[in-house]
């Protein structure tokens, strides 16, 4: 018996070392959150909060701008690895021309438009060089994300995890450089830009490791592949979108309308109930390579589903459940009772938002790993319809939690798409569409 135990242990060390990994980084991201936001909040202000969170908001989300070739690339990558195909490398070479391609267009769209996006967002100018700061990092986010992705088709999103945790260290330090420069956020966003170089440096040699050569970082032209991988991913290219859209409308919208001060009530609520996501991204991370592999076998994931299903009732009772009850008497202690009186509200409401989402996730987890973009596409346009409509109508007549009950009705409608669709074609379990 102890010996079966051993073996089975033996056999699922890799799954084991990316659940922990998942668990371990992400307290302690959420440790360095915890300590570096009241006292950038506490000795700066709420706007100037508001402000460095729109600008990061930005920031996580230039990968967009690969256009969905990451997805492409890597899904097809990991389908040859389950192959083992010893040439599958190449098919990260012939999608390098793209991203040094893409990466300086958009890099220097946002270089010479900086001025004018800070004036639209801001009113004015001053926050332009953020702007310039986030063009110099287009290029290193698009490549850092595409060698997560190679990491997790070897399934070592173990390593792919403690790799954002450095990240996510220089982040906060950058909190705190901002503070010791009487609030000139320059310095945070330079901080975080070198924090990128660090991190590309490391995916190169992490990847490395498991490729054991460079040769694939030699870009190889062919135009046949990227239209391929162009027409693969582009139904996922409007997931990425909407991804992007639904992360950054609202605090956009927050910004235009109310001003940066709201938004660090509305950020700080939305940061407590996302950080609780690490929990279901510590089992849907780990099945991700298990899962596409179970799509290439054409073997049925439904094990894999219920046990994300279990973990949002666990999440649900031991987060978010003390979440909504406590969230004044945390933001009171956290941060200080006025900021609480101001943001309490909002983190009861994205309570449900919250629990939505990570149901949502795990539908477009199973949909993604079977390479079902499409359907994800559909769902994301229909849903950002929803979101549109809902905001046109709702803001004005409840403000900032118009905004919330707004995102509550688009994950509502495309949870019911889902669930639509599979009650219409079960097959999607057994991995035969």
């Amino acid at each position: 018996m102890k010996n079966k135990i051993m073996i089975n242990l033996k056999k699922n060390k890799e799954h084991i070392n990316n659940f922990l990994s998942f668990i371990i980084t992400k307290f302690l991201s959420l440790g360095i959150f915890a300590i570096t936001v009241p006292y950038f909040i506490n000795n700066l202000g709420n706007e100037k909060y508001g402000i460095i969170t729109l600008v990061l908001i930005l920031f996580n989300y230039l990968y967009v701008f690969d256009f969905g070739m990451g997805y492409a690339i890597t899904y097809r990558f990991t389908r040859q690895l389950t192959k083992n195909n010893s040439y599958s490398w190449k098919i990260i070479s012939k999608g390098i021309p793209f991203y040094l391609i893409s990466s300086i267009i958009f890099g220097l769209i946002f270089i010479f438009l900086s001025t004018n996006i800070s004036i639209w967002l801001f009113d004015n100018s001053n926050y332009s060089i953020l702007f310039k700061l986030l063009g110099i990092s287009c290029f290193l986010l698009m490549l850092s994300n595409l060698l997560i992705g190679i990491l997790t088709s070897y399934n070592k999103i173990y390593l792919a995890n403690y790799s954002r945790l450095v990240l996510d260290i220089i982040k906060g330090f950058s909190f705190i450089i901002g503070v010791m420069n009487n609030g000139d956020l320059t310095y945070v966003m330079i901080a975080i830009v070198f924090g990128m170089v660090i991190k590309v440096l490391l995916d190169l040699w992490l990847v490395y490791r498991q490729i054991g050569h460079f040769y694939w970082l030699k870009p190889i032209f062919s135009i046949k592949d990227i239209f391929f991988n162009f027409k693969f991913s582009s139904p996922m290219m409007v997931t990425i979108f909407f991804a992007m859209f639904v992360n950054s409308l609202d605090k956009v919208y927050i910004t235009k309308i109310f001003s940066p001060e709201q938004l660090a009530y509305y950020s700080i609520a939305f940061d407590l109930n996302v950080k609780a996501y690490f929990l279901l991204a510590a089992v849907n991370g780990t099945m991700v390579t298990l899962l596409v592999r179970k799509s290439a076998k054409k073997e049925n994931k439904m094990k894999l589903i219920k046990i994300s299903f279990i973990a949002i009732l666990f999440i649900t009772i031991f987060y978010y459940v003390p979440l909504a009850i406590f969230s004044q008497k945390i933001l009171e202690i956290w941060i200080n009772p006025d900021f609480a009186n101001k943001s309490y509200k909002f983190v009861r409401i994205m309570v449900l938002v919250s629990i939505l989402h990570m149901i949502y996730d795990v539908f477009y987890n199973l949909f993604q790993t079977a390479g079902k973009f499409k359907l994800l596409s559909y769902a994301s346009i229909l849903g950002f319809l929803v979101l549109l409509c809902a905001l046109n109508i709702l803001i004005d007549n409840y403000g900032i939690g118009g905004i919330i009950y707004s995102f509550i009705l688009m994950y509502l409608f495309m949870i019911s798409y889902f669930v639509y669709i599979y009650y219409s074609n079960k097959n999607i379990l057994k991995g035969k569409i």
